[in-house]
C-alpha cells in the first residue's frame, strides 16, 4: 500500500514538473514613446495618438501578450516651452499578443567612431495583433534587447508609413515627501476639494499633533509625475505615491510604500481623528499625474480623509529613507 502511495505521488510530482518545465520563463517589457507633438493617425484612436506605452510579458521563444495603451489628450505647453497637464481623455487601453515574424542578420559598426570594427547583430520583427487593433503595427529591435525599439505602422500595401522610437522608462524620480492622484479629495473649512484644483493661497483644513482641525493658507502647489501605490485598510482606501508620508496612529509619520500590515493610520471621520489598520499595499500598475500642496515644514492636512504631511517649502531638510518621520 505505502509503495502504492508513494509511486502514485511520485507521477503527480513528475506531472507538476513537466507543466511548470513546459511554460517558458518570461520577461517584463515596457515601452514608452517620447511625446508626439503632430498626433500619430491610428484607427484605433479618432482624436490621433500623441504618446504610445507598451506593457507586457514575453517568453523566450518571442511569444507574449499585453497592453497597449494610446493616449489621446494632445501635449499643451506653457510660454517657456515647458509641458504643463493638460487633458482628461482617458488612455486606450488595447489588449494584446506580441510574436516574432521575422529575423534578420546583418553586420554593423560596433561604435559611432569611424573604422570601428564590424560585428554581426540580429534584429527581430514582433507583429502587435489584438481583438481590438486594426492597424498593422509592428516591432522592431536588436535580439534580446528590449532597452528601446522602433513601432512600426504599415500601409494597406504593407510598407512602413510611421515609425515610432520607443524606449524604457527609467525609473521616477521620488515624488518626495509624496503626491497624489486627480480626483483625490482634500478637505477645506468648506468642504473638499479635489487636489488638482487646489492653487497657491486657497485655505485647507489641518489638523495639529493633538488631532485639533485648523486651517492653513497653500503657499504653493506641486506637480509631477509618479507611479501610484495603494494603502487598504479596514474603513478605507488611500492612493497616493510610494513616499507619501503619512499619520501613524503611534506617533510620527511614514511613508506609504514602507508601511506594513497591521500599522495604524490616522483617518479623518468629520470631527476627529480615528486609527485604521493596515490591510495591504500594492502597487496600482499606473502611473500618472500628481499633485501636492506646500504648506509649513510639518504641517498634516487631510487627503481622502487620511492625515498626511504636506509637500515641505524648499529649505526644509529632506528625511533619509526608511527612517520614521516626527511631526
Amino acid at each position: 500500500m505505502c509503495a502504492r502511495i508513494l509511486m502514485s505521488m511520485a507521477v503527480v510530482l513528475f506531472a507538476i514538473g513537466m507543466v511548470t518545465g513546459a511554460e517558458p520563463e518570461k520577461s517584463a517589457v515596457e515601452l514608452r514613446s517620447d511625446v508626439l507633438v503632430m498626433g500619430l493617425p491610428l484607427a484605433e484612436c479618432e482624436k490621433g495618438v500623441y504618446q504610445i506605452r507598451l506593457t507586457g510579458n514575453v517568453d523566450k521563444n518571442g511569444k507574449g501578450s499585453g497592453v497597449l495603451e494610446l493616449d489621446p489628450n494632445a501635449p499643451t505647453f506653457d510660454e517657456l516651452g515647458f509641458r504643463s497637464v493638460g487633458g482628461n481623455l482617458p488612455a486606450i487601453s488595447l489588449e494584446c499578443t506580441l510574436k516574432i515574424v521575422k529575423r534578420k542578420k546583418f553586420t554593423m559598426p560596433d561604435s559611432p567612431r569611424i573604422a570601428a570594427p564590424l560585428r554581426e547583430v540580429e534584429w527581430v520583427i514582433y507583429a502587435i495583433e489584438g481583438p481590438k487593433i486594426t492597424s498593422k503595427l509592428f516591432l522592431t529591435m536588436e535580439a534580446n534587447v528590449w532597452s528601446w525599439s522602433r513601432l512600426l505602422v504599415h500601409d494597406k500595401e504593407g510598407k512602413v508609413r510611421y515609425v515610432v522610437a520607443m524606449r524604457q522608462p527609467p525609473p521616477p524620480e521620488p515624488c518626495h515627501p509624496g503626491c497624489f492622484p486627480v480626483g483625490t479629495p482634500i478637505r477645506t473649512p468648506d468642504g473638499t476639494q479635489p487636489v488638482e484644483s487646489i492653487r497657491e493661497g486657497d485655505v485647507v483644513t489641518t489638523v495639529s499633533p493633538d488631532g485639533t482641525a485648523s486651517s492653513h493658507k497653500v503657499v504653493s502647489v506641486f506637480t509631477t509625475k509618479n507611479r501610484l501605490i495603494e494603502v487598504r485598510t479596514e474603513s478605507g482606501n488611500l492612493v497616493t505615491t510610494q513616499t507619501q508620508p503619512l499619520a501613524l496612529a503611534d506617533g510620527g509619520m511614514r511613508a506609504a510604500g514602507e508601511l506594513k500590515v497591521g500599522d495604524r493610520i490616522w483617518r479623518w471621520d468629520g470631527q476627529a481623528r480615528k486609527a485604521a489598520t493596515v490591510r495591504s499595499v500594492s502597487s496600482t500598475g499606473r502611473e500618472e499625474p500628481v499633485f501636492n500642496v506646500v504648506l509649513g515644514d510639518s504641517a498634516i492636512f487631510i487627503a481622502d480623509d487620511f492625515l498626511a504631511r504636506s509637500k515641505p517649502p524648499l529649505h526644509a531638510p529632506s528625511t533619509p529613507k526608511g527612517a520614521d518621520i516626527k511631526p
